[in-house]
Parts: C-alpha cells; sequence; structure tokens
C-alpha cells in the first residue's frame, strides 16, 4: 500500500464552538457527545508534508484563516453571524488540530477531486 505525498490534518470543534452554536440557537442547544473524538464529527484535510511539529505549526499559524472560516461555515453559513475579531489564539481554543505524517492509499483507483460547481447543482 502506497504513501501519499500528504499529511493528515484533523480538526474537532471544542467547547466554544458548541457555546457558540448554542448562543445562536438557544431553543435547540447541542451539546458535545461522550464518544465525539471518535466519530465523524471532525474534518480531515490533507495538507503538504512538513517534516516536524514545529512546521507543521508554522503552517497552522499561516492558514488558520482560510480554516477557520471554512470550519465556521460548516456550523452557520450566515459570515454576519460569525465570530467577530478571529485570531489564531482564538482558532486554538476553538479547535483541537492534530496531523499525522503517514497517509497511505489504501484504495487502487486513482485520488479524484470533486469540482465546487459540480457539488452545487
Amino acid at each position: 500500500m502506497p504513501f501519499i505525498n500528504r499529511y493528515a490534518m484533523l480538526v474537532f470543534p471544542k467547547k466554544p464552538v458548541f457555546d457558540w452554536q448554542n448562543e445562536l440557537y438557544p431553543k435547540h442547544p447541542i451539546s458535545i457527545p461522550e464518544d465525539f473524538f471518535r466519530n465523524d464529527k471532525g474534518k480531515v484535510y490533507l495538507i503538504p508534508k512538513m517534516g516536524s511539529e514545529l512546521k507543521f505549526e508554522k503552517w497552522i499559524e499561516k492558514n488558520y484563516e482560510g480554516l477557520f472560516n471554512e470550519l465556521l461555515f460548516g456550523w452557520v453559513t450566515k459570515e454576519s453571524f460569525w465570530p467577530k475579531n478571529r485570531n489564531y489564539k482564538m482558532f486554538r481554543e476553538w479547535f483541537h488540530v492534530t496531523y499525522h505524517s503517514m497517509v497511505i492509499d489504501v484504495v487502487d483507483s486513482p485520488l479524484e477531486r470533486e469540482d465546487e460547481d459540480e457539488e452545487n447543482i
């Protein structure tokens, strides 16, 4: 089974995301499930190979803004409801982030990308 030339980054929301969601929609409160980090509530991103945890942290610091926006959009699509003054510290407080350097492709078919426009049709 071949390795691919990417790392995997897993991102899970932390309590502040749930608190924010519950402030926006108090009639439909949600809580963090007990087995939260063992189910599909997080997101997996394929990212460039980093070589070290320090390089990964620098990459996150450089790219957190786009990630933060994409993750918030997954919860609430209306940007005016998003928290103001988002910064790197807030991103780390709101999301649990890990990376994995060994990404193995166990599927025989080639990787495919979906065009965003096709998804919205």
